[in-house]
């Protein structure tokens, strides 16, 4: 094990916030988030695979939690009962990383999580290798996330800070993507490339006609682009709930902005997704969004389409080129290399999960072009099932109190970080390569069901001082 320069800096972060709350620990991991494709350690003895500066901070809010009264057994217990399905499927999952491998082995061929080959169907026969353990370290880190939020979230509710953080972060990582564009225009593109130094592909960022696609400091853009739409389904889910609304309302237009920017089909693919998902919730579910919100959206609807009116009529060049670029990120991209290598990708999983007679072959087996083919390919059918009833259980699409945007407390807002966390699998449900759902997906979901599913123990608490311009502020129906 070998540690990096910011691997040695997150062990210095760790250590100074020792002293601090269980939430600004948890903040901690949230901000190292932001650095998904830095290397914190090097793993020699797994062939250099790396482990990332969030499941390294990971380790410290463990330890915090353990040795805090947040720690307390009936407090890890119940955040063991509330997220039982992740806990099925993350056990599961790494049992299949050691075993499955060995039952299938040059039995089925799919394609290598770690890419071998510059063939675009490469592949090969399936066989136990260190992928399999690195891809089950971080399921389990997963599970350990999503268990330290919730008993984190129980022990304090310190809401302020964590929705100031998530603002901090939207800002940042906005601040990467512009910084990556001009960078890239005044001939520094590789300032930014100290902060890539995971074993990740590096892809060719250049779109058509020339135009530099963001990636900000994450390896592709297509990650750059999940990660954003992650963090703007937080700011959103803010905004409706009247939680800082002028703050995660201008968070949220710079994050669409610079995604607009990015030329991702992850992207644009997700911003339509949420954008429609948003009307229908607004139209078919109990939202009871306030008129003065349902009018803000609208006029930006407007504005939108205003803008691009304008720019077809004044500036029909412009518009010709933006149209070829927008259709070679979407509508095209199936047919390129990168559309044809994903959707064999998702095939081949397909494929596993067929041959393997609905058990799947083991996470870290294969790489994949989506999660649910990841799941399915990796975990079977126990994997599908938990999983999915597990995001069930976050979302509570049944529940009336998980679509009104006006309930008051803490139940509220884990239903705000419960759709965050619905919305920002999108992407990765399109292009995740692995049937890990990711340390951010789990603190969300840790987080929804310590809030929504502590039921009375929290209604008699008092309202937190934070809270309470938010309550006032929803009861008179202001943005």
């Amino acid at each position: 094990m070998e540690p990096t320069f910011f691997g040695i800096i997150v062990i210095a972060a760790g250590a100074f916030l020792w002293r601090y709350s269980v939430t600004t620990m948890l903040c901690f991991v949230m901000v190292c988030t932001l650095f998904g494709s830095t290397a914190a350690l090097y793993l020699t003895a797994l062939g250099n695979s790396t482990i990332l500066p969030a499941n390294l901070a990971l380790l410290f809010l463990a330890a915090k939690v353990l040795l805090s009264p947040a720690g307390r057994f009936s407090n890890l217990a119940e955040s063991v009962r509330q997220n039982g399905l992740l806990v099925v499927y993350c056990c599961f999952g790494a049992m299949t990383a050691f075993v499955l491998p060995h039952i299938f082995s040059h039995g089925i061929y799919v394609a290598p999580l770690r890419t071998v080959s510059e063939r675009l169907y490469g592949v090969q026969p399936v066989m136990f290798s260190s992928q399999n353990i690195t891809t089950s370290v971080y399921l389990m880190g997963t599970l350990l996330a999503a268990l330290m939020a919730g008993a984190a979230v129980r022990s304090e509710r310190n809401w302020h800070l964590f929705l100031s953080t998530v603002i901090i972060i939207t800002w940042v990582h906005f601040g990467f993507g512009i910084a990556d564009l001009v960078l890239d225009k005044i001939g520094h593109k590789e300032w930014l490339a100290i902060f890539r130094t995971a074993t990740y592909a590096e892809l060719d960022q250049e779109a058509f006609g020339g135009v530099h696609r963001i990636a900000g400091i994450f390896a592709e853009t297509s990650s750059y682009s999940g990660y954003g739409l992650g963090l703007l389904a937080l700011n959103i889910e803010f905004w409706l709930r009247n939680l800082e609304p002028k703050k995660t309302g201008a968070a949220a237009i710079a994050m669409v902005f610079v995604l607009m920017l990015t030329t991702s089909t992850t992207a644009y693919v997700g911003l339509a997704a949420i954008a429609l998902l948003l009307v229908i919730r607004i139209l078919f579910t109990p939202m009871q969004l306030p008129v003065r919100k349902t009018i803000a959206l609208a006029v930006l609807g407007v504005l939108a389409v205003v803008a691009v009116l304008a720019l077809i009529v004044f500036d029909k060049k412009s518009a010709a080129f933006a149209t070829e670029l927008l259709l070679r990120s979407t509508v095209h991209k199936v047919h390129s290399d990168s559309g044809l290598q994903r959707a064999y990708w998702a095939q081949r999983a397909m494929d596993a999960f067929y041959a393997s007679y609905g058990l799947g072959v083991g996470v870290g087996s294969f790489r994949s072009s989506g999660l649910f083919q990841a799941i399915a390919g990796s975990t079977g059918v126990i994997g599908l099932v938990s999983f999915f009833g597990y995001l069930a259980a976050v979302l509570k699409p049944f529940s009336r109190r998980s679509h009104i945007t006006q309930a008051f407390g803490l139940e509220g807002i884990g239903a705000a970080f419960g759709w965050a966390a619905a919305i920002g699998l999108l992407p990765v449900l399109v292009s995740g390569g692995s049937p890990d759902p990711g340390l951010e997906f789990a603190v969300l979901c840790g987080t929804a069901l310590a809030l929504s599913g502590a039921g009375a123990a929290l209604r008699l608490r008092p309202t937190p001082e934070f809270m309470r311009p938010a309550m006032a502020a929803s009861r008179s129906v202001g943005v």
